[in-house]
Order: C-alpha cells, then structure tokens, then sequence
C-alpha cells in the first residue's frame, strides 16, 4: 500500500531539480532578452560566427540520421571534425537539440539558454548540498551564471561557454565524494563527477576542464588536510579517471588529429605536444591588474572578451564570506587566489613561471580562461557571505536581517537585469551568422558556380572572410582553407611550396577552380562579378578527384556524380580504358577506406594525398572514413556501466539531496 508514496517521495529530488532548470532558463531568456528575442545576438562574429555557428548546425544535422559527424570535407581540403575537438560532435546536448528538429538560430538559442540554466542549476545544487540557505544558493547560482566571465564566453567561444557550465556538477559531485563517510557511499558521487568532466571534454573544448581538473585537486587537498586523510585526493584523481574514460571516444581522435596538425597561439604555431613557450605564454591573454576593477562596474576584460563583473551589491558579500571558516568556504578562496594567479599570466611574472610549469597548463594557449575559476569561487563565497550576514543579525535584528537580505537580493538582480542586457552585438551587422551564412552575395555564387555539375571543384576566398571559411559544414561548397586553431602539417607544407592565385602548382593539385576576390586578379578569368566580390576561374586545375597516369601526366578524373555523405563520398565515373592511379586530393589520414564497385582496395599515398589502383572499366568509387573507435568505446562503455553500479549501489544515500 505504500508503494506509490515511497515512489512519489524518490521522485521529488529529481522534479525539484527539473523545477530549478526550468526557473532558471525562464530567467535567462528574461534576462538575456534581447539575445533571445530582441535585436541583439550570441552568434554575431569571430569564432561563434565562423566556427560555431556551422558547426553546431551540422553536428545536429548529423545527430538526426543517429550518425555522429566525424569528418570535414569542406574545410581545409579535407580534415578531421571530431579531432579538432571543438565541434563537439558527440556531445548529448547537441544530439537531443537536433533530434527535436531544431535549425537555424532557434536550435542556437536554445543551445545557449540550455546551458545558462544548467550552469545556475549545478551552481544551485552545489551550494544546497553544502547546507547554504535557498536565497543564497539563488543568489550565488545567479551571480555565476548571468554575471562575470560566463555570459560573454556565449557570445565568444560557445563551445568553451557549454562546458564551463558543467564546472559546478564536476565539482558538487567531488565535493559530496569527499564528504562520503565509506568507499561505497562515495561511489556515485564519483561517478557522476566523472560524467559532469566527460561531458566537459565532449563539448568541445580542454581548457575548461583542466582547470576543473585543479579545482578539484585543490578541493581536496584542502578537504584532505580538515580530515587528515588521504582519500579525498584519492577520489579526486578516481573521478577525473572516469571523466577520461567517459570521453574516450574524441580523446583518442583529437590525440590521433594534434599528432599531425600544426596549433597556432598568439605569436606562432606548435607541434606535438604543443607545449607554448615561455615568452608566448608570457605574452599571451592574461587579465590585467587593472581589470580586477571591473568587480564593481560592466567593463570588459581589456585582452579577451569577458568580465569579472560581481555586482556592487555582491561585492560585500564577498568580503564576509571570506572570513568564514569550514572546508567549502576555504576550497572557494583557494580556488579564487589560484584563478587570479593563473589568470594574470605573464602580468605576475614570478608565478606565473611556476605555474606555466605545472602539468597541461604550458599548452593553454590563454591564461585568462582562468577567470571562470575567479567567478564561480566569487560567487559561492558572496552565498556564503549571504547567509553569515543573516546569522549575524538574528536574534532580536532578525527583522533588520530579513530586511537587509531582501535589499541586497533586489539591487543585486536589478544590477544583473542591466548588465545583461548590454550583452551581444546588434543583429543588423554583417558579421550575424544568418546574414553571413544566408545573405551573402559571394557565397551563393560560389555554390552556383561549384554545382553545376558535380561537386568536385574547390574555392578559394581572397580575403579568407569574404565567404566563410567554413560554409561547407553547412552548404554544398568545398573551400581549401578553413577557421580552426589548427591545419595538417601536411597540408600546410604543402601550400607553403606555392601558393597563390594565379599560378600554383599546390592549388592546381589541391583542385582549386575557384577563387572569390574582392580585388582584380591578373590571369584568371573573371567569371562573375557583384557587390564586393569577383569571382575567378584558375582553367589550369585539376579536381578533387584526378588521374596519374604511368607516364606522370595528371588529368582531372571523369566524375559523372559525387555524393557527399557526411563521413563518406562516393563518385561515378566514366569508364576508363586502361588501369590508372586516382587521386583523392585531401591529406592522407588513418581511418580511410576506399572501394571499388564494391570491392575494397588498398590506399596508398600519392603526394600527400590518398590514392588508389583504379583498375579499367571501374565505374563507382566511395571513400569513407572509418576509424577504430573499439577500444575507446569499450572504455566509455565501462565507465556508464560503473555509473550504473554506483547509481545502484547508492541509492538510499543522501549525498546528493538538497537540504
């Protein structure tokens, strides 16, 4: 007879916990109105216009045929999606927003507003589970998700904004491991831990999650000298474990991938293991002194966009949450002191030589990402200061308490409602990603241009903005160059041997017909002409697909059809009379498997590039790319599978329920 009461008393964490995501992304879209609904945008220029932009948009595409998108085939000649990690194309996410049918900048809003409301519900739920009052996990959940640092990572790098929004689960899920009282009871903590920083990794980007990963070693290191133990460490490193083996899978694609590219940082470019060197971590974006001001007013970082905004009101707050005591309270203002050392880079030059030595921070590219530590420390201890204001006036001030609470509560929301809603660029600047991808001149004529037979030629955009480079994730296009933070060693030496409109033997090999101008070309033949642009035909070279014959001559490939599937491309030929080399101009790459009519056959290289034995007579040919993932996939299946146990083993334990 008690069953249905037991099962209704189980269920309520878990509607309690829908009931704060939903309030949450409600006060997003209220607060970030004018992104969501008005004039302004997240996707408005630089990265979230050229890279995140299509690659979200393609990612979901591909989640609605369950297939995850692991190559480009119109970026950079040809190159791994899921290496570059950024795409994020086995991210969850993603996945349900494409499997709703979402597109278009609908499917981007609601990316974004997801993620604010994940991001203030596991700031909410952390600070619960440390037995903070409801207004001040309000408060706190607030100040770090609509103020500070994360609100402009949406507008800038939205792959880097979605997993930092885990930052707070990988740390509540640590947290509550630490405080377990047995192995066991700290078994799911753990393992949910490990889920919150797999999925910071699968979302696009490492950065956030090697600095999670020092939050949480510094958490227990201090939880670890308050207990005088050796298992908090213990279990910090079990859950950063597990977070590895649940992103197994792009981990072992991006280690495959950074083998072979080429990274560039602020003053040159690296190779693996892509260490940046001292002076250009010295120089590289870090916070100022002078930015430690903008705690108190709207101004944003001077060398990346974000901010440290606090809130006059929460600035208080701070300070007295800074005088409590108690292992929360202490990890926050450890992790606060260490997101401003390691943020200020080479402007605390001493330090920042000892930390530009620590493990994986010698590859982050950019100190001041750091300030996301800064924030989310901030945050918790003005929560913390929140309810040691109300202790300290209760009793017979417990009026004067409330009253005070309730004041600072509301100036600090009017404070978030006005800094907010400055944040985004106006919709109407041609950088807009709907204007840039949807309305624009160059673009429409490259595509016409490149489809009026089969798709087998490729662009070129002089100057590389005027189309945008990465189209082809989202249009029927093919360019030579792309917008990511890294090329194939191969493929970069290769253009360095010739490069250029006119005559160019890496261009004519690489099967680039077109190039889009905003100047006159001498030599090549003009083609079309519209505002800004021009658009020239190199008549000398090949395609995407060409033949080597035995006595070197190289002649374009007679396709008939192309299908360009994803992570596959198949192509009709016109017979051939004699046994010749094809040649499929992008980069060699492991995981590539090629088949004719239907037989598979060996690929070898020719150049840099793939190429096969095409016996006569052949008619289809199909390239797919298809890399052992068994391994890795054997890893994050046992990784869900302990989580499983753990879920199980644990399910009576209270380490998670908001108190």
């Amino acid at each position: 007879m008690n069953r249905p009461t037991v099962r209704i008393a189980a269920l309520r964490p878990t509607l309690h916990i829908a009931a704060l995501f939903v309030c949450y992304a409600l006060a997003s879209l209220l607060l970030f109105r004018a992104a969501f609904l008005g004039d302004r945008s997240w996707f408005d220029s630089g990265d979230s216009a050229l890279q995140s932009w299509p690659w979200l948009l393609a990612v979901a595409h591909a989640a609605r045929h369950l297939h995850p998108l692991l190559w480009e085939f119109g970026s950079q000649a040809g190159t791994s999606l899921a290496g570059e990690l950024q795409p994020g194309p086995f991210y969850p996410p993603t996945w349900l927003l494409g499997l709703l049918r979402l597109d278009g900048l609908a499917l981007c809003n609601a990316d974004v507003m997801l993620h604010f409301a994940l991001a203030a519900t596991g700031m909410h739920w952390l600070l619960r589970a440390e037995r903070l009052s409801a207004p001040a996990c309000v408060l706190g959940a607030s100040l770090f998700a609509f103020a500070g640092y994360l609100p402009f990572q949406a507008n800038a790098q939205p792959n880097i904004f979605a997993s930092l929004c885990w930052l707070p689960l990988l740390l509540l899920g640590a947290r509550a491991a630490f405080a377990a009282a047995t192995w066991r009871q700290a078994s799911r903590p753990v393992a949910l831990a490990g889920l919150a920083g797999g999925l910071q990794i699968a979302a696009g980007h490492l950065q956030p999650f090697v600095h999670g990963a020092y939050a949480v070693l510094l958490c227990a290191l201090v939880t670890a000298i308050a207990q005088r133990s050796p298992r908090p460490p213990l279990l910090g490193l079990v859950a950063l474990g597990m977070a590895l083996c649940f992103a197994a899978v792009p981990l072992v694609l991006a280690d495959q991938y950074l083998h072979r590219v080429y990274r560039w940082y602020a003053t040159g470019m690296s190779r693996w293991p892509h260490a940046v060197p001292w002076p250009a971590y010295r120089a590289g974006a870090a916070l100022r002194w002078s930015d430690l001001g903008g705690v108190l007013h709207r101004s944003t970082l001077a060398e990346m966009d974000g901010s440290l905004y606090l809130t006059t009101a929460a600035l208080p707050l701070l300070a007295l949450g800074l005088t409590r005591r108690g292992s929360f309270a202490v990890s926050m203002t450890v992790l606060l002191g260490f997101g401003l050392v390691v943020g200020l880079g080479g402007h605390l030059a001493p330090a920042a030589r000892l930390f530009f030595h620590l493990p994986l921070l010698s590859q982050l590219r950019t100190p001041i990402r750091a300030a996301t530590l800064v924030s989310l420390a901030a945050a918790a201890l003005a929560a913390i200061g929140f309810d040691r204001l109300r202790a300290l006036c209760a009793g017979r001030r417990r009026a004067l308490g409330a009253l005070l609470a309730a004041a600072l509560l509301a100036c600090i929301a009017v404070q978030l409602a006005v800094f907010d809603d400055g944040v985004g660029r106006r919709r109407d600047n041609p950088a807009f990603a709907p204007l840039y991808y949807r309305h624009n001149p160059a673009l429409d004529a490259a595509i016409r241009l490149s489809n009026q037979g089969p798709l087998v030629d490729r662009i070129d955009a002089q100057p590389r903005d005027l189309v945008p480079p990465n189209a082809g994730d989202v249009a029927p296009v093919l360019n030579v160059m792309g917008q990511r933070a890294t090329m194939m060693v191969s493929l970069y030496d290769f253009l360095s041997r010739g490069w250029g409109p006119g005559a160019s033997m890496p261009l004519d090999r690489l099967g680039v017909r077109w190039v889009i101008s905003d100047h006159p070309i001498d030599g090549l033949i003009l083609r079309e002409q519209g505002p800004g642009y021009r658009v020239y035909e190199r008549p000398g070279s090949l395609s995407v697909l060409w033949t080597l014959a035995a006595d070197g001559a190289r002649r374009r490939a007679p396709v008939t059809g192309a299908r360009w599937r994803g992570d596959s491309v198949g192509f009709d030929l016109a017979p051939l009379p004699v046994a010749t080399t094809l040649v499929f101009a992008q980069p060699w790459y492991p995981g590539w498997r090629a088949s004719v009519d239907g037989r598979a056959t060996a690929i070898g290289h020719e150049e840099i590039f793939s190429a096969i034995a095409l016996p006569p007579g052949s008619r289809h040919v199909v390239f797919a790319y298809r890399p052992d993932l068994r391994p890795a996939a054997a890893l994050t299946l046992a990784a869900c599978l302990a989580l499983a146990a753990s879920l199980r083993l644990s399910r009576r334990s209270g380490a998670f329920k908001a108190r």
